[in-house]
C-alpha cells in the first residue's frame, strides 16, 4: 500500500478535517492494522520454529545419543556434537523447599531479606524504622513489612547438581530446579534474545 501523504495532519486549526485529512488518517489506520497483523504471523512463525528447535535439541539428539552410549561424536564436515546436562534453578521462596533445604544443608545458603513500605514523604520515619522496626511506633504506618527467605537460583542450582553428582539427589520439583538436556552442534554459539511479539487474545 502506498504510503498516505500525511504532512497536512500535522497541521492543528478549528476548523473540520478534510476529505483527504480523513483519508489520510484512515490509510494510517489501516496500515496499523496489516502491520499488526504481519508481526502476529511471524511472531506464531518463530515460536513454532523455535517449538522445533527445542524439540530437536533437547529430546532428539539427547535421547538418539544415549541410546547409542555416546556422549559426543564428529559430523562428516568435522563439527563436533555435545549434549551438556544442566540444572536450571528458580529463586526458591517455597517455605516446604527452604525447610528442605535448612534441615539437609544448613541455613547458609539461605538470604534473609526485610522490605519495608512507607508513604511518600516519610524519609525520616524510614531511617529511624529501619533500626528498630517493629518496635517503633510508626510501625502502624508500614504499607508492607515483609520478612523474605529465599535461596539466589544459581546456588540451589549447583547446590541440586553437586546433591545428584553426589548419589543423593534431592526433590528437584520442590526446591524449583529442573534438569535439562541440551546438544550443541558446531562450535558457534547462540544467544537467547527477548523478542516482545504479538498474538491476539
Amino acid at each position: 500500500m502506498k504510503a498516505p501523504d500525511v504532512s497536512q495532519l500535522v497541521e492543528f486549526n478549528d476548523d473540520d478535517p478534510t476529505d483527504d485529512q480523513r483519508a489520510a488518517l484512515g490509510q494510517l489506520a489501516e496500515r496499523a492494522i496489516q502491520e499488526e497483523a504481519e508481526i502476529v504471523r511471524l511472531s506464531r512463525l518463530l515460536g513454532g520454529a523455535i517449538t522445533k528447535y527445542n524439540q530437536t535439541v533437547e529430546k532428539d539428539i539427547p535421547d538418539a545419543m544415549q541410546a547409542c552410549r555416546m556422549s559426543e561424536f564428529k559430523m562428516l564436515d568435522g563439527r563436533k556434537v555435545t549434549v551438556r546436562d544442566s540444572y536450571i534453578g528458580n529463586k526458591l521462596t517455597d517455605p516446604e523447599g527452604l525447610d528442605w533445604v535448612e534441615a539437609h544443608e544448613g541455613a547458609d545458603s539461605i538470604k534473609t531479606q526485610i522490605v519495608v513500605e512507607l508513604p511518600k514523604g516519610e524519609i525520616d520515619t524510614a531511617q529511624r524504622i529501619f533500626q528498630i522496626l517493629r518496635a517503633d511506633a510508626a510501625a502502624n504506618r508500614f504499607v508492607k513489612l515483609v520478612l523474605e527467605r529465599f535461596v539466589h537460583q544459581n546456588t540451589i542450582a549447583a547446590f541440586a547438581k553437586s546433591r545428584v553428582e553426589a548419589g543423593d539427589p534431592p526433590p528437584l520439583e520442590k526446591l524449583g530446579v529442573y534438569r535439562k538436556k541440551s546438544a550443541k552442534v558446531g562450535d558457534t554459539r547462540t544467544k537467547t534474545v527477548e523478542l516482545k511479539g504479538f498474538d491476539y487474545k
